[in-house]
């Protein structure tokens, strides 16, 4: 894994390598970018964070394989306009510390990759705070019910382009 400390990811543009920006709180700062190299050019390894003890002798254990993606809810009818403006809903509230894309690197958790059962108490999790142990706060402060469901529609939509692009990728 390499660090890089920079302003922007675009002296690493045409590498072969997944680049993940992890923002301050407020996001939109330089910061500490994490790249991955991409071990069979499509997407990154899983990611993983080692600890080292001076005269160690502790071995590494085998990298997990990719978890299966499950099959994404029924879509859910959305216009182009109401896509976008989802989709900006996502990147504001969401973006600092979840993907949506078709690929990731298993850094960041890529909410199309939620399960059946996540996805049927999102306003809980979203909204109501379920998962505030798990470090995921409320976001009833910013967000009400329907731009919730926005969300979650743009997600699950986000999921079927996703499996599409995966399903084409050579």
């Amino acid at each position: 894994m390499q660090m890089v400390r920079d302003r922007s990811a675009h002296h690493l543009r045409g590498q072969r390598r997944a680049v993940h920006r992890l923002h301050g709180r407020l996001g939109r700062r330089p910061g500490l970018y994490v790249t991955v190299p991409c071990a069979d050019g499509k997407r990154a390894s899983t990611g993983r964070i080692l600890a080292y003890k001076l005269g160690g002798d502790a071995k590494l254990p085998p990298a997990s394989g990719p978890k299966p993606i499950p099959e994404p809810p029924p879509r859910q009818p959305m216009g182009e306009a109401e896509f976008a403006q989802a989709g900006a809903l996502f990147a504001r509230h969401c973006g600092c510390c979840h993907t949506a894309g078709p690929f990731d690197s298993g850094i960041l958790p890529n909410l199309t990759r939620s399960s059946a059962e996540t996805f049927a108490v999102w306003n809980g999790i979203v909204i109501g705070g379920a998962y505030k142990d798990k470090g995921m706060i409320s976001f009833s402060h910013v967000l009400d019910i329907a731009q919730s469901e926005q969300v979650k529609a743009f997600v699950i939509e986000t999921a079927h382009l996703g499996r599409a692009a995966r399903a084409a990728a050579p």
